[in-house]
């Protein structure tokens, strides 16, 4: 069922925010998770109309316990109903249906205005608030450009998705080509989450990691895959990083640039000699101006650049020696080289 709520992600993530939040509310894992088929007219269950305002629309401070106990009266009888594997545990397959026995039908007054609410009408209520388009607006541009904008950054963002009728493509399209977004303060702003850091590795490198295994190191890194911690989501900012994570992050670089053919039976392979193809590079400058360009974006001080070309030229013992772009500096030399580079700090950063 999270897979399920992926796709649905997946299929609104550049729609409507109306169809994302209408298509939430009745997606099984999350009725599941919030308790929905709970929420009956004679006890209305208040967990998915509290977090549907405090986590995903509005932000604390935006609505009142009356507004919660509403919303809880109005998403009465949106139930789900599955079929369960064999142990009774888990559903392979669930869908939402109204139960209209379940439903209360009455009068509720939700965010100042009173009528016969179902939950489609809570939706469309709550996206008339002022706070709906700022709190959005706000998440968006905290996740793809600085954490923590101020009000006046976040405005402009949360007309546009007004104006656009909560199209979050076109308010997308504004972030991404904003001032902001190209801007100084922008640039290696924000920690990569673990899943952002297994993937554009790889990508960088050309490299395909088992998928077992790259789950099995976000997971060490804090981010398990399809199971996030709380109905909240996961961490963010300098709540990725531990000194647990922060190995893992560092290990993991290095189980990927390390991988060797092993007897044709090794399941991942990095060649380094692949990304040099072609570049008829023959100095360390050159290759470390190359990876650090590659992997950070050139954002290293002159210091950390001059001991990774220091590291090139010195031999296994730690003596000065000729740097020579052979076989055998491909296969130790550079795959070291690329190691040290992802343990920058700046690597950590988008």
């Amino acid at each position: 069922l999270m897979n399920q709520q992926y796709q649905l992600f997946n299929r609104l993530g550049l729609g409507n925010f109306r169809d994302l939040v209408l298509g939430v509310s009745k997606d099984p894992a999350m009725l599941i998770w919030l308790d929905g088929n709970q929420n009956r007219k004679a006890a209305p269950n208040e967990n998915y109309g509290r977090e549907l305002m405090e986590l995903f629309t509005l932000g604390i401070g935006n609505y009142t316990e009356n507004d919660v106990h509403a919303a809880a009266h109005a998403f009465t009888g949106w139930f789900f109903r599955g079929q369960r594997e064999t142990t009774g545990k888990h559903y392979v397959s669930a869908e939402f249906f109204f139960n209209a026995n379940q439903h209360d039908n009455g009068a509720k007054t939700f965010l100042g205005q009173t009528g016969n609410w179902n939950g489609d009408d809570v939706i469309d209520i709550i996206l008339r608030q002022p706070a709906c388009s700022r709190f959005i607006a706000g998440k968006l541009f905290s996740f793809f450009v600085w954490d923590n904008p101020d009000a006046a950054t976040v405005q402009p963002f949360a007309d546009i998705l007004v104006q656009n009728k909560y199209d979050l493509r076109e308010t997308m399209r504004a972030i991404l080509l904003s001032p902001q977004f190209s801007s100084q303060q922008a640039y290696h702003a924000r920690i990569k989450s673990p899943v952002e850091l297994v993937a554009t590795l790889m990508r960088t490198l050309g490299v395909t990691a088992p998928v077992r295994a790259a789950a099995a190191s976000t997971r060490q890194m804090g981010q398990e895959l399809f199971n996030p911690p709380n109905v909240g989501g996961w961490t963010s900012g300098p709540g990725w990083i531990s000194t647990s994570s922060l190995l893992e992050r560092f290990n993991f670089a290095n189980r990927l640039i390390t991988a060797r053919q092993a007897n044709g039976a090794a399941p991942l392979v990095f060649d380094p000699g692949k990304l040099l193809n072609g570049k008829g590079f023959t100095t360390a400058e050159q290759l470390v101006d190359y990876f650090t360009g590659l992997l950070l974006d050139g954002d290293l001080s002159a210091d950390q650049r001059s001991a990774l070309i220091g590291y090139l030229q010195r031999n296994d013992a730690g003596q000065p020696t000729t740097f020579t772009l052979d076989a055998k500096t491909l296969d130790s030399k550079v795959r070291g080289l690329i190691h040290l580079t992802t343990a920058v700090p700046s690597y950590q950063l988008n």
